[in-house]
């Protein structure tokens, strides 16, 4: 920063320390249960409460006006201390708070070219918004939200070159927390004492609202990024303020379920640094329910294309696995729910097309899916298959498999993209457990 606007900000700074004297501190906007924020603040802004008075808003515009300023200059490390020093100045201004967190995850975060110094970054944002602004704001829908977009967006998705380095860095904390995929909710004594305070004071992780969601949907796999989407777009739903717009978080609910349906089911070994995630289909009723009360909620034309839309990728999901029967039925349903598209295709036809998909095009978890799935129509006990058709089943699986290594360029998708031998012994596992009897899938027996 240069000493000409440190000397402004430090003039404005002193004049408001002394107008202070002047005038009545105006009241922090009262909180959840009654409490002004005075209740929890920290001494920083208690002290620039107290000490600004009423110019305390003219300060934060002015501070404003500076950072929006420099945001086209590309000036983020100074756009990082305004933001900061307007969250002191006005906590409830819930817009900074946001804009802070997101420069941190996406803008910062960025310019550093080592994955560790990233995950740091992005961390320094969720727990900004996780520990601080929400703290202030406990019933800003907006806030739960962004929260979750950092889990779903940033760690989830593959629009960054390093995903699975933070996927991975998020998998080994909650391993370590909880002692496996999940808390173990079947004690009848509850969770540790220890594991509890944990998740509680550190993570905001309530055991009690982690169980509701697992009851309303299914049980999740928690060190998967979508899970903790689920959980702040779940909590901002039912914890927003009466009136407040709760719309993006009925909207991230339904896609970090549909993301739970497509790659929700994990196989992770920190030592050997693998990370593969494949389809959970426990999780499709509660998908469908997600969508259809977010539709019932809203009436929103954008909810219904997007429920289109999951129905028409479920097919293919289920396809790629064999299950035609329940694939069948859902693409019945995807017709009852856009009546403009009889006439235009047949389930058949839809299925060739599937099978012409490009794998090449494909995120790399579905092209896991698609692979592991042409693997567990071979081994799965239930099969009517010929040994020659399961052969040509794998054949084509390995062919895909190389297909997809040789048109990835990028180094990290092809250093944690699994080997065709660790996707065939994950689709052998699937199949033993339907071979055993089990009748709905469960997680795999290390994860629990």
């Amino acid at each position: 920063m240069n000493k000409k606007y440190f000397s402004f900000i430090l003039a404005a700074a002193i004049f408001f320390f002394w107008a202070s004297w002047q005038t009545r501190p105006l009241p922090l906007q009262t909180g959840a249960q009654g409490k002004t924020l005075h209740d929890e603040a920290t001494p920083l802004i208690t002290l620039t409460t107290v000490a600004l008075g009423g110019f305390r808003g003219l300060l934060v515009d002015l501070l404003w006006m500076r950072l929006i300023t420099i945001q086209a200059e590309g000036k983020v490390f100074e756009i990082a201390q305004l933001a900061d020093w307007i969250t002191k100045l006005e906590p409830q201004f819930t817009t900074v708070w946001s804009f802070h967190a997101w420069n941190m995850a996406y803008n910062i975060s960025i310019l550093f070219s080592n994955p560790e110094h990233r995950w740091l970054w992005i961390r320094n944002g969720i727990q900004l918004l996780r520990d601080e602004a929400l703290q202030y704001n406990p019933n800003d829908p907006v806030l739960y939200h962004d929260l979750g977009w950092l889990y779903q967006h940033k760690i989830g998705q593959e629009w960054d070159d390093m995903h699975f380095y933070y996927k991975i860095k998020l998998a080994e904390e909650m391993t370590e927390l909880f002692g496996g995929a999940r808390p173990d909710f079947s004690k009848a004594a509850g969770l540790p004492a220890t594991v509890s305070k944990k998740m509680r004071n550190e993570y905001k992780l309530y055991p009690e609202i982690m169980q509701a969601i697992e009851r309303k949907y299914c049980p999740f796999d928690w060190r998967m990024p979508e899970s903790h989407a689920i959980y702040w777009a779940y909590r901002g739903l039912h914890e927003a303020a009466p009136g407040k717009d709760t719309s993006s978080c009925d909207h991230m609910l339904f896609q970090c379920l549909a993301a739970e349906f497509r790659h929700g089911r994990l196989f992770f070994d920190p030592k050997a640094g693998i990370y593969v995630a494949t389809p959970l289909f426990t999780a499709l009723p509660g998908t469908l329910k997600a969508y259809e009360e977010g539709i019932k909620r809203r009436h929103s034309e954008l909810f219904e294309t997007a429920y289109i839309n999951f129905l028409a990728e479920a097919v293919f999901f289920l396809h790629a696995y064999g299950k035609d029967g329940e694939a069948k039925q859902l693409f019945d349903r995807m017709l009852s729910e856009a009546p403009q598209l009889r006439g235009k295709m047949n389930f058949e036809k839809y299925l060739r097309d599937c099978d012409q998909t490009d794998i090449a095009r494909l995120p790399s978890a579905n092209a896991v899916a698609v692979i592991e799935g042409l693997l567990f129509q071979s081994y799965a006990p239930s099969s009517t298959h010929s040994s020659e058709r399961a052969q040509a089943l794998q054949s084509r699986a390995k062919m895909l498999w190389e297909q997809y290594m040789k048109s990835n360029d990028n180094p990290m998708t092809l250093k944690y993209f699994p080997s065709f031998a660790l996707i065939e012994g994950q689709a052998r596992q699937r199949a033993l457990k339907i071979e055993e009897g089990t009748k709905n899938e469960r997680m795999p027996e290390h994860q629990e």
